[in-house]
């Protein structure tokens, strides 16, 4: 093990400090990788002094691949790890504390329970070795963790580990919510493993997120790739999305200021498939309509800040910053009327998919209904305008990367 981490040729040249230290990095990387990929078959047969030697220059090579998908600016982006069922879960968190040290924050999943080689959820806690390895990590046993709950977790805690809801292969359709939201929080997922390879790698699927596998082959080879992410995705982090609600927030207080009135409208965006656009030229009018009729009245309007990209999980996160911070006086929630009212601002006939349609159909504005009668406990001067609470009470949580309640797409 001494010789294999050894230090590299003293020829290795570097012109500064920290381009040694990402060298190191790197380095480190490759080497504990190909140890966990070999830690089976050395349980039984450990390795000679010359294919080590062959195996540090095989590990050494493959750096130039990892600085491909790494980025130097690593400050608030995730790594997503898949575990496998290959053992060597040891190497793995040292060398997920390797990826932290780049600055990384990291995300470690496990299996939920038992699958051969597979750590599970119950062995981080249990197993003495990886419980005191894993002190300074914090192990989630909720399948159900909101984006909300994640970003907490993260900004708290640069190591998580979670449960990916199966005791299975990788299989992306029954995996749990938590681990759904850790993919889309992560910006780069590193898979271990001929499983997760022929999961991944596999399918000619283009995914949201770069992609990094290693792993072995039947003739005991070590092999790693890089799948990048499809083109055209566009991540919105968690310090964008508050900034978002920052420059909202900034002019809500300035209204305020000035004796402005401020109104909140909960309305559907993207809660009726494929009418996202129709939804933000609905809106538009009838906020429109109301700012010309209404005076020292200050409007948001989410479609205004309404980005090509962003979804429910996405738009959540950043309208409950806005929504909790108690400078709304006025709530007001789409009605059919609203509906009707905007069609024929736009000289249109209400269509079929919206007839009878109103905020009470839309998961977001359920949440929000849910959190307008939160802050109308603490601020009793707070109207709430619209269908009566009860009706929202129908819809569930978000599907992960959809406008739409998770119960639907069933």
């Amino acid at each position: 093990m001494q010789r294999f981490l050894q230090m590299p040729p003293k020829n290795c040249a570097c012109a500064s400090i920290p381009e040694l230290r990402n060298n190191l990095n790197f380095l480190e990387i490759s080497r504990y990788m190909y140890l966990s990929m070999r830690a089976r078959p050395w349980v039984d047969a450990p390795p000679s002094r010359l294919n080590m030697e062959e195996e540090i220059g095989f590990a050494a090579r493959r750096s130039p691949l990892l600085r491909s998908i790494f980025s130097a600016e690593a400050e608030n982006k995730t790594v997503l790890f898949l575990s496998d069922a290959e053992g060597g879960a040891v190497f793995d968190i040292v060398l997920l504390f390797c990826v932290m040290r780049m600055g990384y924050r990291v995300i470690y999943a496990v299996k939920h329970d038992f699958f051969f080689y597979s750590p599970t959820i119950y062995d981080m806690q249990t197993d003495p070795v990886l419980k005191k390895l894993l002190l300074s990590a914090h192990v989630v046993r909720d399948r159900d963790l909101s984006k909300n709950q994640l970003v907490k977790l993260l900004q708290e805690r640069k190591l998580l580990v979670i449960n990916d809801g199966t005791r299975e292969r990788l299989n992306l359709h029954h995996i749990s919510l938590s681990f759904a939201r850790a993919w889309k929080e992560a910006d780069i997922i590193i898979a271990k493993g001929w499983r997760n390879r022929h999961a991944l790698m596999g399918s000619s699927h283009k995914f949201t997120r770069d992609i990094l596998c290693y792993w072995t082959e039947p003739d005991g080879s070590y092999h790693m790739d890089v799948k990048p992410q499809a083109v055209g995705v566009r991540k919105f982090s968690d310090i964008y999305l508050v900034s978002k609600a920052e420059g909202i927030l900034e002019e809500m207080r300035k209204a305020k200021q000035v004796g402005k009135t401020v109104m909140f409208y909960s309305c559907i965006i993207g809660s009726i498939p494929g009418q996202t656009r129709t939804a933000v030229q609905v809106v538009n009018a009838f906020v429109g309509h109301l700012r010309e009729k209404t005076e020292e009245v200050f409007i948001v309007n989410p479609t205004e800040q309404f980005e090509e990209g962003m979804d429910g999980d996405d738009l959540m996160y950043m309208w409950e910053q806005v929504q909790r911070s108690n400078l709304i006086d006025i709530w007001r929630f789409q009605t059919v009327e609203d509906i009707e009212t905007s069609f024929a601002l736009l000289g249109r006939k209400v269509p079929p998919c919206w007839t009878g349609k109103d905020s009470t159909f839309s998961t977001g504005c359920t949440k929000e209904m849910q959190i307008a009668r939160e802050i109308q406990q603490q601020n009793k001067e707070l109207q709430i305008i619209g269908p009566a609470p009860e009706k929202f009470f129908r819809r569930g949580q978000y599907g992960v990367g959809k406008y739409f309640e998770a119960g639907l797409r069933n």
